[in-house]
């Protein structure tokens, strides 16, 4: 019983220190013709900051599609303090209709995300501007592409300004843009290309 004991406080010894940073992230950006939600959540692996995160954009435009994802990823601050590079994965699925066309997205997308916490600047009476810029880059290679997609490839890139004390709420103002071809057994091979400014709202809770 004593050495069972002892081999159980060996491995609990041995995982990492979990401890919640913010319990989570909810997120809303609108475009011209496209809604995005996303909810993140964030823990401390000793030193390192492991997300897990959902995601919908669904778009009515020309080209109408509704892509969520799955992500999860580790991360920490590399050469500076300010800036923090996160490494993950993330699981593609949803639908895309493209006039006479439609498919089924399926990916397994490497995920590189750069966050840099810009130092606060002070303006008039010393009223301080807090900023940040996140570029998040997910790509899937053919290999990694099931169901009708031939490759995924997304680039999102956003400004926030932090309106709440310890940012709490965070205005954005962002670039998306996603790429994904398509083959087809019938017809030629198509893609999916949409490009779109955004804005959006951050609640950290």
């Amino acid at each position: 019983m004593k050495n069972k004991i002892s081999i159980l406080c060996f491995i609990l010894s041995m995982l990492p220190n979990f401890s919640y940073a913010d319990v989570f992230d909810l997120e809303l950006n609108v475009s011209q013709s496209a809604l995005e939600g996303r909810v993140e959540t964030h823990f401390l692996v000793s030193d390192m900051m492991l997300t897990t995160g959902l995601d919908i954009v669904s778009s009515s435009s020309e080209e109408d599609y509704t892509i969520g994802g799955l992500a999860v990823s580790l991360g920490g601050n590399t050469l500076t303090s300010d800036l923090q590079l996160d490494i993950g994965f993330r699981g593609i699925f949803g639908k895309v209709d493209k006039k006479r066309e439609d498919g089924n997205v399926m990916a397994l997308a490497f995920l590189i995300a750069l966050i840099y916490d810009i130092p606060e600047i002070g303006i008039y009476n010393r009223i301080p501007l807090d900023f940040e810029v996140r570029t998040e880059v997910n790509t899937a290679p053919e290999p990694l592409s099931f169901g009708d997609s031939n490759n995924y490839l997304e680039i999102n890139t956003s400004l926030g300004l932090h309106v709440l004390g310890n940012k709490r709420g965070t205005l954005l103002v962002g670039y998306r843009n996603i790429l994904s071809e398509f083959k087809n057994d019938e017809r030629d091979d198509w893609e999916l290309s949409d490009a779109s400014w955004f804005v959006g709202y951050r609640f950290r809770f």
